[in-house]
């Protein structure tokens, strides 16, 4: 089986980053989204993060993420909306190298994500692994605190269910944004994203095992963004 989908969303953010240190610093995040072509909440996400910087060029960072995730209705819950709590633990390394007036980083991303809900581990792992790798150009002007900036991320999934074994792409991102600086400490980013889902979701017969049945989600996501950043 396969579906095909396109969606409209938002996501607005604001981070307060503290540094602690010459090379440590915390920051704590709130993002709010919707979808359904903006008609409807998706999540709510609530994280701390601690980073330190190796040197000038390469950094590492470890968080926590707490979400809050509105789901659609689904034959176990007659068709309602359903609301469901999960935790992601996130490990990331970055790199970023100066060229001229461009700057050049790669990040490669870890996460793991447990869910509370109850799940058939035939259907899918949990908690789940996802690699997140991600490749982005930044170019600043001379005379103005406006940045520019293009990337590209895909994201593959780590420990699939035997039934999907095949599966190593499951989206592709590409994101274009503008980041501004209102001061020294503060930041404002506006952006736009269109990612390409490509997932399969397997579905086990409550009342016959042996009926496994496979779909192949396709779903097209277009998202604008609004971030707010703040260091001290």
């Amino acid at each position: 089986m396969e579906t095909n989908d396109s969606d409209v969303g938002m996501r607005f953010s604001a981070e307060v980053t503290k540094k602690l240190s010459r090379n440590w610093s915390g920051s704590w995040e709130e993002e709010f989204r919707l979808r359904d072509n903006i008609s409807a909440m998706d999540r709510l996400y609530s994280g701390l993060s601690v980073s330190y910087d190796v040197s000038p060029y390469f950094s590492t960072s470890l968080a926590y993420q707490h979400q809050l995730i509105n789901h659609e209705g689904k034959p176990s819950t007659d068709y309602q909306e359903y609301w469901d709590f999960r935790h992601k633990g996130v490990l990331s390394g970055s790199f970023t190298y100066p060229i001229g007036q461009f700057e050049l980083s790669l990040r490669q991303r870890f996460d793991m994500t447990l869910r509370t809900d109850s799940i058939n581990p035939e259907e899918a792992n949990n908690p789940k692994l996802e690699a997140r790798t991600r490749a982005e150009l930044q170019y600043s002007f001379w005379a103005t605190p406006l940045k520019p900036y293009a990337s590209v991320e895909m994201f593959n999934p780590l420990n699939n269910v035997a039934y999907t074994q095949d599966e190593w792409l499951t989206s592709m991102r590409y994101t274009a944004g503008l980041t501004y600086r209102l001061d020294a400490r503060t930041r404002v980013e506006l952006y736009y994203f269109f990612e390409n889902e490509n997932k399969q979701d397997v579905n086990i017969g409550r009342n016959n095992p042996n009926k496994v049945t496979i779909t192949t989600e396709k779903e097209q996501k277009h998202v604008i963004g609004f971030a707010y950043k703040y260091k001290f």
